[in-house]
């Protein structure tokens, strides 16, 4: 328990102080490129590229359904972690994963989580197995159609 902790605060540090004292500096076409991806302007970027665009969306919304569909016992809500994870990743939801308690195995619908639409639309398998179609989606584009050659450049 505590090793694991203390690995996911370890994982957090090393990942700020590479993005603060050895990441590439930015490349002024950064901001053009992620403006085109957010837009959906998807003419002659890379389909590997947009594969990756998109699969940052869906790992958020898996830790969300995770954190968001499961909040016993929790000291502190999940969401603004999850929500900073849209726009800052494993920056803003590794903090929360550091101090977030196991639980115990509990029944799939516990009382004190309440019947809430929401609710039930973070815990629905559905969700899962859209989220699952949709990763299998972007990496198969990005295998099959990607042009692997100008992504490593």
């Amino acid at each position: 328990m505590v090793l694991n902790r203390l690995a996911l605060a370890c994982l957090w540090l090393a990942l700020v102080i590479f993005a603060f004292g050895f990441a590439p500096p930015s490349n002024p076409q950064t901001l053009v490129l992620i403006k085109s991806l957010s837009l959906g302007q998807w003419q002659d970027i890379n389909p590997m590229i947009i594969a990756l665009f998109n699969l940052m969306g869906i790992w958020p919304m898996a830790y969300a359904a995770m954190l968001l569909g499961d909040h016993q016992g929790r000291k502190f809500p999940a969401w603004p972690f999850v929500a900073g994870s849209f726009f800052l990743g494993a920056f803003a939801l590794l903090p929360y994963l550091v101090f977030w308690p196991p639980t115990a195995p509990t029944d799939p619908a516990p009382s004190n989580l309440g019947s809430s639409k929401l609710t039930k639309f973070w815990r629905s398998p559905w969700l899962g197995r859209v989220l699952f179609l949709l990763a299998i989606a972007c990496v198969s584009g990005a295998v099959f159609r990607g042009d692997w050659a100008d992504y490593g450049q």
